[in-house]
């Protein structure tokens, strides 16, 4: 998996404004599981509220880019909330840890930046690895039986959102077209991060991003492969159970 590109850093906490899956996080958590790996953690989007929460976190990801993001917003947290999150750059591929976490988490569709089946087998093992008997994983994985009808897809520029930035006085849109290949179940997304201020200045920031998708029993069966049970598989963050128009699939695995 590689990093992130300069535009895709930039904007990132943009193209993820929403908050839904915290609150899910947290309720799953409850007080049974006190410390938690987050794979792709990103600008800590997940990672900051649960260490608020009194959890220990451990937010990963392979973009030193991101994790400096993720450091500025931790200096910002009170001192008694800084010290349960810790920062850390690596691959979760490869990435061990001693002590195991009680969980380990993979949102957002992190998961499916993996591009080929073998890395994405070598990350569940690796997961295995990193936790305790009977501790969990929690994967959260867009549906692509909803997913695939998007109208970005029929590789037309769409516009997906427009939003003011937080730090200035312009709007930002963004602009995707992409393309899906069923064969390979690929999907290609080609995105334009588009500036306006007041004065009509307009800047483009394009980036590319591919994921690999996965439905419901391939992925299941993945988990199986590598020794988890498969406990929930949850439509949203809702607690509903999955279906195929539920907008997402999120796995709760044990480590059997």
């Amino acid at each position: 998996m590689k990093e992130y590109t300069d535009n895709q850093v930039r904007f990132y906490d943009l193209c993820l404004p929403f908050e839904e899956d915290i609150p899910f996080y947290r309720q799953l958590l409850g007080q049974q599981y006190k410390s938690v790996l987050e794979m792709g953690a990103g600008t800590g989007r997940i990672a900051l509220p649960l260490a608020q929460s009194g959890y220990e976190v451990i937010a990963l990801d392979k973009s030193k880019a991101m994790l400096e993001k993720a450091l500025l917003k931790k200096s910002q947290l009170a001192p008694n909330f800084q010290k349960h999150l810790t920062l850390v750059q690596g691959d979760m591929v490869s990435f061990t840890i001693d002590p195991k976490p009680d969980a380990i988490l993979i949102p957002a569709n992190t998961f499916m930046l993996l591009k080929t089946l073998q890395a994405q087998k070598l990350c569940l093992q690796n997961v295995y690895h990193n936790l305790p008997q009977n501790g969990r994983l929690v994967l959260d994985i867009f549906n692509p039986h909803d997913f695939l009808k998007q109208a970005f897809l029929e590789d037309r520029m769409v516009l997906v959102s427009s939003l003011p930035h937080p730090q200035g006085t312009f709007i930002v849109n963004h602009w995707v077209s992409g393309k899906y290949d069923p064969a390979n179940q690929i999907v290609l997304t080609h995105n334009i991060m588009e500036t306006c201020d007041q004065d009509g200045n307009v800047r483009k920031y394009p980036y590319t991003e591919i994921l690999r998708y996965l439905y419901r029993f391939e992925m299941e069966l993945l988990l199986q492969l590598q020794g988890f049970e498969v406990e929930k598989i949850y439509g949203w963050y809702d607690f509903s159970p999955y279906d195929t128009k539920s907008k997402k699939m999120i796995f709760i695995a044990k480590k059997a």
